[in-house]
């Protein structure tokens, strides 16, 4: 399992929609093609905003779909983080509904 310590990478405002999809696809979208599980560690984020959780959590399950919550764990997130989460994922389910229907 990959461990992500998102504090260290982000710091406590997880903010830029750019830098979340540049991760998303130059680190996780490598390893979810290696089949490799992964930890995004929240510990210490004070702030998740929409752009980064719908530029990395709406395009992750837009284009991988839902059944990539298989292999990714969210940990250490605060109530205002674990809600955002959720929002994103939201969003790229939503986005998928849509392009299908």
């Amino acid at each position: 399992m990959k461990i992500f310590e998102m504090k260290q990478t982000f710091g406590v405002v997880c903010g830029d929609g750019t830098r979340a999809l540049n991760f998303l696809n130059d680190e996780i979208f490598p390893l979810i093609e290696s089949g490799q599980k992964i930890e995004l560690n929240f510990f210490g984020v004070r702030v998740l905003n929409s752009s980064f959780s719908n530029a990395f959590f709406g395009n992750l399950t837009r284009l991988k779909g839902k059944q990539v919550l298989d292999i990714l764990t969210v940990t250490g997130a605060c109530d205002l983080v674990k809600s955002e989460v959720k929002s994103g994922l939201s969003y790229g389910i939503k986005q998928t509904q849509m392009q299908a229907a």
